[in-house]
């Protein structure tokens, strides 16, 4: 509460907090994308209301709860989400979806109710159907199939996720797939780009392969760049983040990793 009350009086002010962020046109990118109303304020003054207003706890637990009924009333029958309603459900964003619910709950920031947790059982059965039939596909349609050395970013995606979700029932089938795809993943994680070293340095550590994340974090240091003015980044940094192609996303899981 005391940081909002200095906020709110600092809107007063031209620096502001969100003209701070409306400096780095990367950071603004992404701020006028997840919450649009923040910049279509008039002035300072009124962008420091609303971010106020968006990070008021009471206001929060509201937003919170009109956000989960209207996954809930967009979900499809078969667990997933989709871009648009009415559409064809759609791993990425269902993914993205799932691994929110898992942030919020790993930041203290909510407390899920039995819908949500339906929801997220609903939408963990439909991804682990995907991958199955990934594995599937991918044994009937290419006889050398143990010998593939990469797989998609959808699929490491998909077993980040659902490590977060090991309370949740795995079949013996589905199993074996992701147990297949991390094989292959762990062999050749050499091949992988910045992004997908951050997710599988995260994962493997789930998995008890603490020497795996540990190389991944190293090979990340490694390709760190440091100057004074920028900090620490990383230069060729433009991998894809679940829905989305930006590199502060991608430079927060490189962050998490590092975590």
């Amino acid at each position: 509460s005391a940081m909002l009350s200095a906020w709110k009086k600092q809107g007063e002010k031209k620096e502001s907090i969100t003209s701070k962020l409306m400096t780095n046109e990367e950071l603004e990118s992404d701020l006028l994308e997840k919450t649009p109303w923040v910049l279509e304020a008039k002035n300072d003054t009124e962008q420091m209301q609303r971010l106020s207003l968006l990070l008021d706890l009471n206001n929060t637990r509201q937003q919170t709860t009109l956000a989960t009924d209207k996954l809930e009333e967009l979900q499809n029958y078969d667990g997933g989400w989709s871009w648009y309603k009415g559409f064809s459900s759609n791993r990425s964003i269902t993914q993205y979806i799932l691994y929110g619910f898992t942030e919020l709950i790993s930041l203290n920031a909510v407390q899920y109710p039995e819908n949500v947790k339906r929801m997220q059982m609903n939408a963990i059965r439909y991804i682990d159907e995907q991958i199955l039939k990934d594995f599937q596909d991918l044994k009937k349609n290419n006889k050398d199939w143990q010998k593939i050395s990469s797989i998609s970013t959808n699929q490491l995606e998909y077993m980040y996720v659902r490590s977060s979700y090991r309370d949740i029932p795995i079949n013996q089938e589905t199993r074996e797939a992701e147990r297949f795809y991390y094989s292959i993943v762990e062999k050749n994680w050499t091949k992988l780009k910045l992004y997908e070293r951050s997710l599988l340095a995260v994962l493997s550590k789930r998995n008890g392969n603490n020497d795996l994340s540990l190389k991944i974090i190293n090979s990340l240091r490694e390709r760190a760049s440091i100057n004074e003015e920028m900090g620490m980044y990383w230069a060729n940094n433009r991998s894809s983040v679940f829905v989305s192609l930006s590199a502060v996303s991608a430079h927060v899981f490189i962050m998490d990793a590092f975590k």
